[in-house]
């Protein structure tokens, strides 16, 4: 926290509950004009982006992922605490505390994200749980022969080619259940479709790269028994021979356990926020939500937030100006796009004009493989 000036909104709230990408880019941009606390039970800002290279390589560069939060805001607070509960009125923090809102006169933001398994998420609250979490996963791949990744979206993808760059000679296998890899409807992508072509261009570089893809096929919910060097079934009949570790890179859900039951009324089937065109909580004038707990009809990515977060930040300026909801900026998802690296210098993406032109591994590397974005993430968080 820097030091206090005066600011045009000083006197009025803005509590955002969730510290990734979502909730730090709203927080960052009112915090010049409003009295911004910014809340998360972690002590650091997981960069996604880079948590599967992260476990793959581990060293420097994973504990670089890793990025403390308290250079986010110059005015306003950012609060270490686990939240138990969050309603239009209240956000109730462990222990007992509370922080009341004002309607009509604060604003709450929530960017609780969603929970996947690692090592595309870890669970640690802390920058050195994390790093031994990192330290376990890296020692697995490192002594597997054959990896076997079950989900080929993006994470799934992107998770093979961080391992074939690591490891030459070690044993690959995507396993999908859709037609395609990455191009079928995925859960809380609301109706985003990227053209079929880009996942079968996708499976071309994975197979020219030696990671096995198998399609159309899924594996049995519970794997906890498999004895490394088996032959794992599928539900076609058919089995991948002698499989030593299973990475499951699919099935994210909402982190919603805060609001599932005050704001049940809002949620859809898969227990998202459902919000309104201008991202506010449906049947709410001050409350908003983006990101992975929200259903915005986007797809729930880091580059949609990058878009939904100036309209969060906008409208709740607008409303403050005492402009009417019906009246606020409408977000809209745009052309899909997605740039997936199969690796540092390999990968495939659609990009969200010309009606979705799709690019190579040259412009994959260098708009996003080589880095992953880390020097600037680490740059907007103060670091």
């Amino acid at each position: 926290m820097g030091a206090a000036s005066s600011a045009p909104y000083e006197d009025r709230k803005v509590i955002v509950v969730g510290a990734g990408y979502a909730g730090t880019a709203v927080a960052k941009e009112l915090d010049k004009l409003f009295d911004v606390t910014l809340i998360d039970r972690r002590d650091h800002m997981q960069h996604a982006i880079g948590q599967l290279r992260a476990a793959v390589v581990g060293g420097e560069f994973a504990s670089s992922t890793l990025i403390p939060t308290d250079r986010v805001l110059k005015r306003g607070k950012v609060l270490k605490a686990a939240v138990t509960s969050i309603s239009p009125e209240t956000v109730k923090l462990e222990g007992g505390s509370e922080i009341h809102i004002r309607p009509g006169r604060d604003f709450l933001v929530i960017a609780t994200g969603s929970t996947v398994a690692a090592p595309a998420q870890f669970d640690g609250l802390t920058r050195e749980a994390v790093a031994a979490q990192h330290a376990d996963i890296k020692a697995k791949i490192d002594s597997a022969r054959h990896v076997l990744i079950v989900g080929g979206g993006p994470v799934g993808v992107e998770l093979a080619g961080e391992i074939r760059d690591a490891h030459p000679d070690k044993r690959v296998t995507i396993v999908h259940r859709g037609r395609h890899l990455c191009s079928s409807k995925d859960g809380g992508n609301g109706d985003v479709r990227l053209p079929d072509s880009f996942g079968a261009s996708l499976k071309d570089l994975c197979e020219e790269r030696s990671i096995e893809v198998r399609l159309g096929v899924s594996v049995p919910a519970s794997t906890s028994t498999h004895e490394a060097g088996a032959d794992l079934a599928l539900s076609d009949g058919t089995s991948v021979a002698g499989v030593d570790l299973i990475l499951w890179a699919s099935g994210a859900k909402p982190n919603n356990a805060t609001f599932r039951t005050t704001m049940a009324a809002s949620l859809d089937e898969a227990g998202r926020l459902v919000t309104e065109p201008s991202l506010l909580v449906r049947g709410s004038e001050h409350v908003f939500a983006l990101g992975d707990c929200a259903e915005t009809g986007a797809s729930k990515t880091a580059y949609m937030v990058g878009a939904q977060a100036p309209v969060v930040a906008g409208n709740v300026k607008a409303l403050a100006d005492g402009k009417p909801a019906t009246g606020l900026k409408a977000f809209t998802c745009g052309t899909p796009a997605m740039v997936v690296p199969v690796g540092a210098a390999y990968g495939r993406g659609v990009l969200p004009f010309c009606g979705g032109i799709q690019i190579g591994n040259s412009m994959v590397s260098s708009a996003k493989g080589k880095t992953l974005f880390l020097d600037k993430t680490r740059a907007d968080l103060g670091y």
